[in-house]
């Protein structure tokens, strides 16, 4: 095989990849959004649209991942993890049990109650 042809065939092994990873967290019954570096939202998948009432449509792109949980914008976790800002963690998320993950390397969890999150009261 050619040099061409490798790279080729790893770009398109690299793109399937993408989409069934895509695929997968899209499927997921999990809730779940991901931002990247500069807080702009990349994925939004359709359990985290059932339980926000937001559609991933109007949250592709723009840096809202508050608005389903807070009335005012302000950072959610996955901002501060993003900025590495553990001082932030504790500001925001200190009284609501964040803490490193028992599971998972360098992951934090957190709860939370939520008066209006997608038209019903929820604890997450």
């Amino acid at each position: 095989m050619t040099g061409t042809r490798a790279r080729s065939s790893k770009k398109k092994i690299f793109k399937d990849t993408i989409l069934t990873v895509e695929s997968i967290l899209e499927g997921s019954p999990i809730p779940m959004f991901v931002i990247d570096g500069d807080h702009r939202i990349i994925l939004w998948n359709r359990a985290c649209e059932e339980l926000t009432g937001f559609k991933a449509g109007e949250m592709i792109g723009t840096d809202g991942q508050y608005r389903p949980f807070y009335a005012e914008k302000r950072p959610v976790i996955a901002d501060l993890i993003v900025d590495n800002d553990v001082e932030g963690l504790k500001k925001f998320y200190g009284k609501k049990q964040v803490q490193k993950s028992s599971v998972i390397e360098g992951a934090y969890e957190a709860g939370d109650f939520y008066e209006n999150l997608g038209g019903k009261r929820r604890h997450l």
